[in-house]
Order: C-alpha cells, then sequence, then structure tokens
C-alpha cells in the first residue's frame, strides 16, 4: 500500500481528523507509520476495520494491551492474566468471535477524540 492508497483508505473507512492529519504531516511508509503510530487505538481501530479473522484482532488487542503493563502496580497480576487467557483462547475459542462480533461491528472510539464517551465492551 502506497501513500496515497494509506490516505484514501483511512478517508474512506471515516478515520479521525486527529489520525487523518497525523498520517499526512509524519514521513515514512505505512509500514513506518504503524510501527510509530502514537495512539495504540488507532491500531486497534484500523486492524478491526481490516479484512482480518477475529483471532488477529483479538491478539492484535493483546499486544497493545501489553505495553501498557508497564503502568500497572507491582504485584498486581490480574491484567496479565487477562491478557494471558485473551491469548490462549483466541487461538481456539469460538466465543471469542461470538463476543467480539457486536462491539467491533459497531462504530468504534478507537479514533475518536479522546473526549468521546467510549461504549461499553461488556456483553
Amino acid at each position: 500500500m502506497t501513500r496515497k492508497q494509506l490516505d484514501a483508505h483511512l478517508k474512506r473507512l471515516g478515520a479521525c481528523t486527529e489520525a487523518t492529519d497525523w498520517v499526512a504531516k509524519t514521513k515514512g511508509t505505512p509500514a513506518q507509520l504503524w510501527a510509530k503510530c502514537p495512539d495504540p487505538r488507532w491500531l486497534l481501530w484500523l486492524t478491526g476495520h481490516a479484512e482480518v479473522d477475529r483471532k488477529t484482532l483479538v491478539l492484535t488487542a493483546c499486544a497493545i494491551a501489553r505495553t501498557a503493563l508497564q503502568f500497572v502496580r507491582g504485584g498486581e497480576d490480574r491484567p496479565r492474566i487477562a491478557i494471558e487467557t485473551a491469548e490462549a483462547i483466541a487461538p481456539d475459542s469460538p466465543a471469542v468471535s461470538t463476543k467480539l462480533e457486536a462491539p467491533v461491528a459497531a462504530e468504534t472510539p478507537a479514533m475518536m477524540p479522546k473526549t468521546a464517551a467510549r461504549p461499553s465492551l461488556a456483553p
């Protein structure tokens, strides 16, 4: 994908102005932009709008969540365990697809302004 194609793709998907402005002013190939993206919510939003299977989407969300583990208080294992559990069931569980169907199909908050209301991902 070229930069021009990426710009058109983001516009077609309705990406937020903050994300499209960042893409427009940041140098690099689409792969380089992905690697240096300042907001992981944008990456998850884009993955959710791509033609990828739910396993890939879940594992992408887990990889993004892992970046936040550095902020978890020492001795607090629940966030890490939750990520590991999601990673463990992602390859085999049909429940993963079912649980994610509604939130992913809905308008996702990932590329909305940070002040926007965020829907619950609870079933």
